[in-house]
Parts: structure tokens; sequence; C-alpha cells
């Protein structure tokens, strides 16, 4: 390729000043190999540090932060980083808006067999999201059980009720989607 369109850093790396990082992104952009850049999974300081010093140093600022969103993941989107959106327009391209597959309604009974969370490979999701035994695998299965009968009430599958809750935000600029299979 000659070029891209927009170049996303990939998450915040506290041993590279973020001085360096607007200062490639210049020189990136002036030599015509990207047209736009962009953050993904960066902390809402980091990003702002970066609009300032793009500021200073005459470089364009970033337009998107690639950040998760989800109705079960939306803290980052709906606090902190609101200031970026409503002073700075900065976009955003939200991934996992299914919650790796939990808002599909195939966990709404717990974790079946032969999905990627039975598989072991992602614990860590399953104590973001179930946690242990418990409290919060409880109040996690009572959220997709309310949400499976809104989806019923409205006509639509919960996959559909969740990509629609999510790309209907005035925050959201695009929503990246990733299957584990075909089906």
């Amino acid at each position: 390729m000659d070029y891209v369109d927009i170049l996303f850093c990939h998450r915040y790396d506290e041993e590279t000043p973020t001085l360096e990082v607007v200062q490639t992104m210049k020189s990136i952009i002036d030599s015509g190999k990207a047209f736009y850049w962009g953050t993904s999974f960066w902390p809402a300081v980091r990003l702002m540090e970066a609009v300032l010093l793009c500021d200073i140093v005459g470089c364009p600022r970033p337009i998107a932060e690639q950040c998760q969103y989800s109705m079960l993941w939306r803290e980052q989107v709906e606090k902190d980083y609101v200031a970026l959106f409503d002073d700075y327009g900065i976009g955003t391209t939200i991934w996992s808006p299914l919650a790796c597959g939990i808002l599909t309604g195939k966990y709404n009974d717990g974790i079946p067999e032969g999905t990627r969370l039975a598989a072991g490979e992602n614990d860590f999701l399953i104590k973001r999201y179930f946690g242990n035994e418990g409290e919060k695998k409880d109040a996690i299965i009572a959220k997709l059980l309310a949400l499976k009968k809104v989806a019923e009430k409205i006509g639509c599958s919960q996959a559909q009720l969740a990509l629609a809750w999510t790309i209907v935000s005035k925050d959201v600029t695009t929503c990246i989607l990733g299957a584990s299979r075909v089906s």
C-alpha cells in the first residue's frame, strides 16, 4: 500500500513519551503515508495530552479512539471520553459491541460447550463479565434474560438489540464486529 486512510496507535505505551508519538504521527501524515491518525485503547487523559501536543507541534489531531463499548461495558465511553467527543470532536470506532458474544443470547443460561468462553482460552472474559460463581454471575444472567424479553417484545434478536443500542449513541462513529465462526 502506498498509504492508509487512518493509522491507529494501539494501546498507550507508558515508556514512549506522548510527544514522540505525536511527532511520529505528524511525520507519517506529512509524508502522505496516512491521511489521519487515531488511538486505540488509550486513557482519556493521554488522548487529551496528545490533542494539546498536536496543537503545539502543528500535527493534525487524532480523529478517533478505538474503544470497547457495549451494554455491559459502558463507563469509558459514557464518562471518561465525553469531553473528547464534545469538546474536540473525536469520533469512535467501537469494538466488542456484543461483549464477546455474551449479548447474543447464547450465554443466557450459562456457558455452553463449544463456545470460545468454554474453551478456557478466555478466562479473563469470564471473570470480567460473570465473575466467579455467585452474585456477579447471577446479576449478568438476570440482565441477559431481561434483554431477551425486550428483544422479543420488539421483534428482534438479542444481538440485533445490542448492536442497535450501540450504534444509535451520538458518540459512536463506527462499530467493528468479529465472529468466532460463520454460523
